[in-house]
């Protein structure tokens, strides 16, 4: 056993090594990521209803491309839009998206990984009836 025991000291090394390496990699790629969200303002009756596509991540989304859709997610060709980057917390009205069934965005990070932000209608009778409250 006293043999042994500067060969597992050397593994458990390299095992913490391997790991706090990932571990690095992992807060990196973490530390540049973007997520871009869509929201909606002007549901009141009056108000100017607007959609919105905002970076939430951590770093800037680069190449957006933008396509507005039916409810089924067919993606109609003609809407599609290539937005200038987003930085982060940036925010860009979307004026000529109206009533949208689906709305999808594909970006990249600075690394150039990418990504797909998907939003769509569930249609009310997908719900079960007992989660509807009255």
């Amino acid at each position: 056993m006293g043999t042994m025991l500067p060969y597992l000291s050397l593994g458990i090394s390299l095992l913490a090594i391997a790991l706090s390496y990932w571990g690095l990699r992992v807060a990196q790629r973490r530390s540049v990521r973007p997520v871009l969200v869509f929201s909606h303002e002007g549901r009141d009756p009056g108000e100017e209803s607007v959609w919105h596509v905002e970076n939430a991540g951590l770093g800037p989304a680069i190449n957006v491309l933008l396509a507005a859709g039916n409810t089924d997610c067919v993606w109609d060709s003609r809407s599609a839009v290539q937005l200038p980057a987003l930085s982060v917390k940036g925010k860009r009205r979307l004026t000529w998206i109206h009533h949208p069934g689906s709305l999808v965005a594909t970006y990249t990070d600075a690394d150039g990984r990418a990504y797909t932000t998907i939003w769509f209608v569930m249609p009310i009778d997908l719900w079960p009836r007992t989660s509807i409250q009255n």
